[in-house]
């Protein structure tokens, strides 16, 4: 095509064919058949100059036999020959632009004969010749320039009479003689003989045009490695597509097709020259290799044969495989779990899942046939996997496990073909092993009659345990199955282990130790898990902290600096700095630049070990109560991490401006990000799993000291500030503030937001709900007429709402996530507040009048 021709052409677009073209499909001929570089005959381009065509082979593979394609450029002989002149003479008494020093005549394969005048620097075409003059024969110098060279090999040109060659005369005029006379010269130039210059001239054109056949071998290698590497990973893409012999079968029929239909060739010609690349026998692994098969295209090995999808006249590829064994599997709460995370960490998970299953499948030699929905199907779960995930994924990822069922019997497979071919099984095995599936245990592999009977035949019973109830399965009946446990060993005495066995995982305590002794009274023990969870959160709170310290490095610091070794952790109650407004800062045009870069955690291991710290103390400061725990504060900030990123990096608008504007200043402040997941992370620290009115009702020690009014949440807010106070986290305190100013900020925001999550206290929610208004009626002065401290103030008001709502929402986001979730997490609820009925601590039993509460 036009606009793929350098240098830019201005004519308008349109499409070439060379072949249209006598001199160019001659070249093209000679190319194809000698397998060589090959110059064309010589023609006058569209501005009157003379021009040849250079054409380069482009092979299947390093063996150099078959051409799949062509490498083309135009050659202006005026351009190379000014890029060949090596000198400039050093003439007295001489205008250089008008003195003609030599004449150069091309004389190509057919005879045709063009002219060039050289003055300095300068070329000049100056037209054709009928033929070369005898004059000109006897006191010029010629050379052969060759027409072809095979790849690679520069020294040795093609000798063949269907080359065209071409013949270079270097004739030199009367002023060249009179400019290289002895009385022109200098002392220096004496010596120096102008057959030497004729010859150094000579050499250097010869050069220009080697340096120019060396540029192309290099671009052919270079075209020749991206071409064998989009072949390797188009071959491993229908290796995972097509089990061997399907592969072998599908590329034999569209061979055959090929030769029995002439149109066919140039047809897969065409979807090569679509996919840069193809595939064939040999390059497929498991191929049956052989022959000089031509490259298949991706794209029309999984269409059909001939591109027409109606043209089913070959017969399809099916076969009945008599001995097959087929695995359903599925993750059993992905539905649920997805719902509550960003899609980057979805598939995060299945990537890692999907790469595990394609390690096992490599390794056991059997074809995984295709992913449905989250069910994978392998045609011949690591719950380890899925715990390790967790700490990266973030609370309730450890509770997903693989439901497994397997069942042997015939299938029939084949290739399906259409506008993507794809293979496929079919037939009552396929629908049994699904029933095993769908019909098993989380965490367990179900599999029938028929499998146990293989496996029994291979000295494998000890693996099988029979399942007490039979299993009803649609259209099957009542069907006998069996647990499955590759790892469980052969009984040689001692005692058996049975469902009842539990393994309970080491606690870990304050200082991170293995405890190996019950932990005494009122001490808090919390398992891996929960470990897990820590880590987790600590990686949530230094990506935004990291965050903080970029921004800080690239805006200047206002107002005092903090003295963090003489802060005080006794403060006033919180309820008293409920802030109506918190001043978030102005937009920053040289900072909002690097807001969206990616900050670089590496260099901040001292800090993620303080943080660490930190998490793990408040994690210890949690009560083990069903509802009001760890793992539920976990939940919340990862709610109100991805409500928080919806929110920042949203890309519906042009610029980081209109998007501070828009979220009212939220997306510029990194410390507001930070405040946000640390004050979901303390919300319910200390929580006893009573509610504010049972404590006030009791005479609670911690209802007298914050006056009745938000017990719980302003004794979370005091704990986690005054762990937050302890010197051992100076050092954090001096990372996440350095100013009074930015301080005074993070607290407010904390508070905030932490007494918003107290949605009982009728009071508080209708101050709440008067402060939305507040922000969000219909102002009574017009935005135009608002000064700029008024437009911030408004914007201010606007923020502290939003804050205040993101972690209150995520507060109760189980009751908006995937039902999963909800009876998940309102099931605990309802246990913990009738744990406290049945204790006495509460008068009323939740269940009498539990659903009309859930009615609203």
């Amino acid at each position: 095509p036009i606009w793929q021709v350098a240098p830019y052409s201005s004519d308008p677009i349109r499409l070439w064919n060379l072949m249209d073209f006598s001199l160019q499909a001659e070249a093209l001929r000679r190319m194809q058949e000698l397998g060589a570089g090959v110059l064309s005959d010589m023609e006058l381009s569209e501005k009157s100059q003379p021009q040849v065509f250079y054409f380069f082979p482009i092979f299947q593979d390093f063996q150099q036999i078959t051409v799949v394609s062509t490498l083309s450029m135009i050659l202006d002989w005026k351009m190379l020959l000014e890029q060949a002149i090596p000198f400039q003479l050093n003439l007295s008494n001489q205008n250089e632009e008008e003195l003609s020093f030599f004449s150069i005549l091309l004389e190509s394969c057919s005879g045709k004969i063009e002219s060039f005048g050289i003055a300095g620097r300068n070329v000049t075409y100056t037209g054709p010749l009928p033929e070369i003059p005898e004059e000109l024969q006897e006191t010029g110098i010629p050379m052969t320039l060759p027409g072809a060279y095979h790849y690679g090999d520069f020294q040795n040109p093609v000798t063949s009479e269907d080359v065209c060659n071409y013949t270079v005369w270097l004739v030199p005029t009367d002023a060249v003689d009179e400019a290289l006379s002895l009385e022109a010269l200098t002392t220096e130039e004496e010596d120096f003989n102008k057959h030497v210059i004729y010859t150094a001239l000579v050499a250097t054109l010869f050069g220009v045009l080697l340096a120019t056949f060396l540029a192309y071998d290099w671009l052919v290698e270079k075209r020749q490695s991206i071409v064998v590497n989009i072949a390797t990973k188009s071959s491993a893409i229908v290796e995972n597509l097509f089990p061997a012999q399907v592969r072998d079968r599908m590329l034999q029929n569209m061979q055959n097709k090929k030769h029995q239909d002439p149109n066919a060739e140039d047809y897969a010609d065409a979807m090569n020259g679509d996919d840069a690349g193809g595939i064939s026998k040999n390059a497929l692994p498991g191929g049956a290799g052989g022959g000089a098969a031509g490259p298949v295209s991706v794209k029309q090995f999984l269409s059909n044969d001939d591109g027409n999808q109606n043209n089913l006249s070959s017969p399809p590829i099916a076969d009945l495989f008599p001995n097959t064994t087929v695995l359903f599997a599925d993750i059993a709460g992905f539905t649920a779990w997805s719902s509550q995370r960003e899609p980057p960490q979805v598939f995060t998970l299945l990537e890692t899942l999907y790469r595990s299953f394609d390690v096992i499948a490599k390794k056991l030699k059997v074809f995984k046939v295709t992913h449905v929905s989250i069910c994978l199907s392998m045609f011949g779960g690591d719950g380890e996997l899925i715990r390790e995930l967790e700490a990266m994924l973030g609370p309730g990822t450890s509770d997903l496990a693989l439901r497994v069922g397997l069942h042997s019997g015939p299938v029939t497979a084949g290739v399906l073909r259409g506008e993507k071919s794809r293979f496929q099984l079919f037939g009552d095995t396929v629908n049994t092993a699904s029933r095993m599936e769908s019909t098993g245990i989380r965490g367990k592999i179900q599999v029938s009659q028929e499998t146990a009977d293989l496996l029994m035949a291979a000295g494998k019973s000890h693996w099988l345990r029979p399942r007490e109830e039979a299993v009803v399965a649609k259209g099957k009946g009542e069907l006998k199955t069996y647990w499955l446990d590759p790892t469980k060993k052969k009984h040689k005495g001692g005692r058996r282990s049975t469902d009842k066995d539990i393994r309970v995982a080491p606690e870990i305590t304050l200082n991170g130790q293995v405890s190996e002794k019950p932990l005494g009274p009122g001490e808090v023990p919390f398992d891996d898990k929960y470990a897990r969870l820590i880590d987790w959160n600590v990686d949530v709170l230094l990506h935004h902290l990291a965050r903080v310290i970029s921004n800080r490095s690239r805006t200047p610091s206002r107002g005092s600096l903090v003295n963090h070794s003489s802060e005080v952790a006794l403060l006033p109650a919180a309820i008293n700095d409920v802030a109506e407004v918190v001043a978030l800062p102005p937009f920053d045009a040289d900072a909002s630049k690097f807001r969206r870069a990616r900050p670089d955690v590496s260099m901040l291991q001292q800090t993620r070990e303080d943080l660490h710290e930190y998490v793990k103390r408040i994690a210890v400061m949690y009560h083990d109560v069903p509802f009001h725990n760890f793992e539920h504060a976990s939940h919340v900030t990862l709610c109100a991490n991805k409500l928080l990123n919806r929110l920042i990096n949203s890309d519906e608008y042009e610029t980081e401006e209109d998007l501070h504007n828009a979220t009212f200043g939220i997306s510029s402040d990194p410390l507001t990000h930070f405040a946000i997941v640390f004050g979901a992370l303390i919300h319910d620290v200390d929580h006893t799993g009573l509610p504010n009115a049972q404590l006030v009702k009791d005479g609670h020690p911690l209802a007298a000291k914050f006056k009745n009014r938000s017990v719980a949440e302003q004794n979370s807010v005091h704990l986690g500030w005054e762990m937050l106070m302890d010197k051992r986290f100076e050092r954090l305190r001096k990372c996440i503030y350095q100013t009074n100013i930015e301080r005074k900020r993070f607290r407010q925001l904390v508070i905030n937001g932490v007494l918003a999550t107290d949605i009982a206290d009728r009071e508080i929610n209708q101050e709440r709900q008067k402060k939305w208004e507040r922000a969000f009626a219909n102002p009574t002065v017009k935005i135009s007429e608002q000064s700029s401290l008024q437009l911030q103030e408004d914007m201010n008001r606007k923020a502290t709402a939003v804050i205040e709502h993101i972690i209150q929402v995520s507060d109760v986001a189980h009751t908006m996530q995937h039902w999963h979730i909800y009876r998940r997490w309102n099931e605990r609820l309802f246990h913990e507040m009738h744990n406290a009925f049945s204790s006495g601590k509460v008068s009323v039993d939740p269940s009498t009048n539990w659903y009309i509460g859930e009615l609203g």
